[in-house]
């Protein structure tokens, strides 16, 4: 799944100069919502503003699951993922 890089900004004070670059992407702090703090309406607010294909990272954290024998929260993941699937 492809990631979004976000530009950073310069922030300039009386004290300095201050440069905001980004260490994690959209996906990634997505991703970690949903599988380290089960967050999913955080998760998906974050992921609708930054457009990300939530669907498609709802499923990917549901295989990661899976494949960690985290079955009933994976199932759980499938489901939020197939509101919006289009297979």
């Amino acid at each position: 799944m492809p990631t979004s890089n976000l530009g950073g900004c310069l922030v300039v004070t009386t004290s300095g100069v201050y440069q905001c670059r980004q260490i994690l992407s959209p996906e990634d702090i997505f991703l970690q919502l949903i599988l380290s703090y089960r967050s999913h309406e955080q998760a998906e607010e974050f992921g609708i503003t930054y457009r990300l294909d939530v669907c498609g990272l709802y499923q990917l954290a549901a295989k990661q699951e899976l494949g960690e024998g985290h079955y009933a929260q994976a199932l759980k993941l499938f489901e939020l993922s197939r509101v919006c699937f289009k297979e």
